[in-house]
């Protein structure tokens, strides 16, 4: 459905988007994920015409949305991280205005308080919009984005600033939304919002998405990101060929009789690493797996690490081998 390719943006000398490339397909839920400056929101801006690239395409149904603005206005409902709320008119009100404004045909009130049932605010359509919660005033701009019923939603961080319950309401939404046949597009900083609610994720870095699959390989690879970290008594050697040999073991870095092992197994391999490592020899102390911050694990993710190969006799060619500093 939506197919980015090659594209640039930057703000004198800031790059805010790099090559970024991206293929959503329909019927998904894709979240762009990244840290605050990461380049979402310039992306999401430039899907919506709001922003024009230096360069690069973006195709919605095979149309160049870049010169194509009633593809934009036809199929696309928006939802900036920001929107301005008109807090003295009535729920129902706000949404009639906005209908107005495009201009669609179907009566507009039975569909609208569709829209209302649909993010759970029926009880709340005579209500003045300045009563509502924080999540209420979230879940009815996202029905203002369904006015014209269009068949993609970009959502720029929807669930920012709302509590558990304001984030489940929202979530139980954007899976409605989905069952209705509709693409959602949404951004979020925070990985974990969207390990129940996305089917396909994007990790954006330095204002390109570094690593884009569904939510299950892109948390196996943050769990990677984690090293399990293992301290030992004695001679540190004797766990190298142990590590070496093991095909979940993906990089090794020691400092003293520290290891740091990243590793791409189950627990139940964990388990059975550790095992070999204690009949092996190896006085292992302890043994556990570090959980880093977001913002450490999206760097993690990002690095490119190797685990070199080869004959290690003492602790300085561990720390050659494995490219370790101290």
């Amino acid at each position: 459905m939506l197919e980015v390719a090659k594209l640039q943006k930057t703000f004198g000398e800031n790059r805010a988007l790099n090559n970024l490339n991206m293929h959503v397909a329909s019927g998904e839920i894709y979240g762009l994920i990244g840290q605050n400056g990461a380049g979402k929101t310039t992306f999401m801006q430039i899907c919506m015409g709001l922003q024009k690239p230096d360069s690069g395409r973006i195709w919605l149904f095979g149309n160049d949305i870049l010169h194509d603005i009633r593809t934009i206005r036809d199929s696309v409902g928006y939802l900036p991280d920001t929107f301005g709320i008109y807090e003295k008119v009535k729920v129902l009100e706000y949404l009639e205005f906005f209908h107005a404004l495009y201009g669609v045909l179907n009566p507009a009130k039975k569909y609208l308080m569709e829209l209302l049932d649909l993010v759970n605010l029926t009880d709340k359509a005579d209500c003045y919009v300045s009563t509502l919660s924080q999540a209420m005033k979230q879940q009815l701009g996202i029905a203002r984005c369904l006015v014209h019923n269009p068949v993609l939603l970009i959502l720029d961080e929807p669930l920012s600033d709302l509590d558990p319950v304001g984030k489940a309401e929202i979530i139980e939404i954007l899976h409605h939304l989905k069952q209705e046949s509709k693409t959602i597009l949404l951004s979020s900083n925070v990985l974990t919002e969207l390990e129940y609610t996305c089917t396909q994720v994007g990790i954006m870095k330095n204002g390109s998405v570094e690593i884009e699959g569904t939510i299950k390989d892109v948390l196996e690879k943050i769990k990677e990101s984690s090293p399990i970290v293992m301290t030992v008594l004695g001679d540190a050697s004797l766990a190298v060929p142990i590590l070496r040999n093991s095909q979940n073991v993906t990089r090794v870095s020691i400092a003293d009789n520290t290891f740091h092992i990243g590793f791409k197994g189950t627990e139940e391999q964990e388990a059975a690493l550790l095992h070999s490592l204690v009949s092996g020899g190896v006085q292992v102390i302890t043994f556990n797996r570090v959980k880093g911050s977001l913002e450490n694990m999206f760097y993690e993710i990002t690095e490119e690490t190797e685990r070199k190969k080869g004959p290690y006799e003492n602790q300085s060619s561990l720390l050659e081998r494995f490219k370790i500093k101290r």
